[in-house]
């Protein structure tokens, strides 16, 4: 009884395969909110930025605290090592609303924000006054030139912003 081993050799047919299907999987990103607020001044829509530049975060920083006399220190900011990036949801009828970044990845090499846009409940006492409420996100990871925005809540994309100098 010796026991003789057939190798076994299997011939599959030719596997066609479909660049787009193959997706890596998204890579998560750091990043934080460096800060939000509900007062932008001068945006009537949604509005999204990327911030590339001392000068463009002074502007972006005026625009976003308008409505104070006091405004607070501009962030820090290495451009070359970060992306900030600058989300405007445009103005409201009332108080209650808010633009929260939930996650951030590089898919693919591009940069991509799920943001929440939040609403106040049904029947929420809000402030019957116009908002315009706006969020600032620095992203650990720097040179990207446009960053993909979509609705946290089904994926869809909703804009873009791209850089300028």
């Amino acid at each position: 009884g010796d026991t003789v081993i057939i190798p076994l050799i299997v011939t599959q047919p030719e596997i066609t395969t479909d660049e787009s299907a193959f997706r890596p999987a998204p890579e998560q990103v750091t990043w934080e909110t460096v800060a939000s607020g509900t007062q932008a001044t001068g945006v009537q829509d949604q509005r999204f930025e990327i911030i590339a530049s001392q000068q463009q975060l002074v502007s972006f920083w005026t625009r976003a605290h308008a409505s104070q006399l006091q405004p607070p220190p501009l962030p820090d900011a290495d451009f070359r090592r970060e992306t900030l990036v600058a989300i405007f949801m445009g103005q409201r009828p009332t108080g209650g609303h808010a633009v929260e970044v939930r996650r951030v990845s590089d898919e693919r090499g591009e940069l991509y924000l799920d943001v929440a846009f939040v609403a106040p409940a049904a029947g929420a006492m809000t402030t019957q006054a116009v908002t315009s409420p706006w969020t600032l996100v620095r992203v650990l990871r720097g040179g990207y030139p446009v960053a993909w925005i979509r609705d946290a809540s089904d994926g869809t994309l909703v804009g873009v912003a791209r850089r300028t100098e």
